[in-house]
């Protein structure tokens, strides 16, 4: 029976473990927290299509419907644009999902090592072979490191990219018990590389958040603006870029917020997660009796990149031009958008393209609805085994495109 031992409790990993957990392999979580101390006290809102797909029994856990669109203003609050409410989607507790995962991964034979903070990751011949935890060497076939944006296993991998700070979420998060039966979903955008929200839905959810770095002043700045006053709060990370351009080594796979695998315009990754975990499951289970290099461990990412990796990519070039705008730029889109629909936003950006004639940013938007053809090539042409000299060709090309993105824009990140 192989061995695989996945560092840290992520959402993408628990599934990962339910999963070959019930085709027969031998899986152990180490967490360094304690079980109750998982998840957050909040909810967030996603699809729950691929929960279900997975025979995940989401439903007969504590959940809410989408009750009310999510409006967006812009800086000054004068424009807004509506989204629409999505049967698919649910707000769950995070914490809620957490017991959900992680009793379905137990009832699957998964084993869980909480409280358990694993130092490092053991490589030899050029292989992870397994970990270190408390000082002691535990071995296993296959390193699956689910442990989240602040994942340190991987520096002693050259060939695997790294998430830069300037690609990080910062938020701060605040909950509220209330009795009102008002229901409120209002995100309020920031020129200061940042968005904030007011939700309302079973109890009061304060976000204030921005990337790169989150001061005090900001946040207090962003208070006063939101109309709100808490000091009891805590930080928290999410990487919100494109997927990393590697994420697989020999004996070590990464997963979720580790790979930076979310949406890069709200840092979204539950859904992401559920479906890469699918990939990366589908692919051990196939080749159960083969060793786990980096060569095998290739189809996960290639299967992975040819499902997302296109829109993402998109996504992470609007998200470098977005927080480009000032408030001037900004209000005009806002101004001219009368509903939102993420599948045709760049239609409507187009749209809207077509009736500036002052603004600076016509050139930069214009650029980047070129580039999208190209990141489409790149995406496509990913390669399809792993030989490392077309890998690195590809990987230069890929990361090559959002280097001239920040040129156009002349943005030093």
């Amino acid at each position: 029976m192989k061995k695989i031992i996945i560092i840290g409790a992520g959402h993408g990993g628990i599934i990962t473990s339910s999963i070959l957990s019930k085709n027969g392999f031998d899986i152990t979580i180490y967490e360094k927290n304690k079980e109750d101390n998982l998840g957050y006290d909040w909810e967030d809102i996603f699809d729950i299509t691929p929960f279900l797909k997975l025979g995940i029994p989401i439903l007969k856990y504590k959940v809410n419907k989408q009750k009310n669109p999510m409006t967006i203003y812009n800086p000054s609050k004068k424009y807004k644009i509506k989204n629409k409410t999505n049967s698919r989607k649910i707000f769950m507790n995070r914490k809620e999902l957490y017991k959900c995962l992680i009793d379905y991964a137990k009832e699957s034979g998964v084993k869980f090592k909480f409280n358990s903070c694993v130092d490092d990751i053991i490589i030899k011949n050029d292989k992870v072979i397994g970990i270190t935890v408390d000082n002691k060497a535990v071995f296993a076939d296959l390193i699956i490191d689910s442990s989240g944006v602040d994942s340190k296993f991987s520096i002693n991998i050259p060939e695997i990219e790294k998430i830069k700070p300037n690609e990080i979420f910062h938020i701060v998060r605040n909950i509220e018990k209330i009795n009102s039966k008002n229901i409120k979903n209002d995100v309020f955008i920031s020129t200061k590389r940042g968005i904030s929200w007011i939700i309302e839905n079973n109890c009061k959810d304060i976000l204030i958040g921005s990337i790169g770095n989150l001061e005090d002043e900001y946040i207090d700045d962003e208070k006063k603006k939101l109309g709100v006053e808490f000091n009891n709060y805590k930080k928290y990370k999410i990487p919100v870029r494109r997927p990393l351009s590697q994420f697989v080594y020999n004996g070590y796979a990464m997963i979720g917020d580790s790979a930076a695998m979310t949406i890069p315009l709200n840092g979204s990754g539950l859904s992401l997660c559920a479906l890469a975990s699918k990939i990366l499951s589908d692919v051990i289970i196939a080749n159960k009796d083969s060793e786990f290099n980096k060569e095998l461990l290739w189809q996960y990412q290639k299967l992975y990149y040819d499902s997302v990796s296109y829109s993402l990519s998109v996504l992470d070039a609007f998200k470098i031009l977005l927080l480009k705008l000032d408030d001037k730029e900004l209000n005009y889109i806002f101004k001219n958008i009368n509903g939102y629909d993420k599948n045709s936003i760049i239609k409507r950006v187009v749209v809207i393209i077509k009736n500036i004639k002052n603004f600076k940013f016509i050139k930069q938007i214009s650029n980047l609805l070129e580039l999208r053809k190209e990141i489409k090539k790149v995406c496509k042409n990913i390669p399809e085994n792993y030989d490392i000299n077309k890998v690195n060709i590809w990987k230069d090309k890929y990361n090559l495109l959002f280097k001239d993105i920040l040129k156009w824009l002349n943005i030093r990140w």
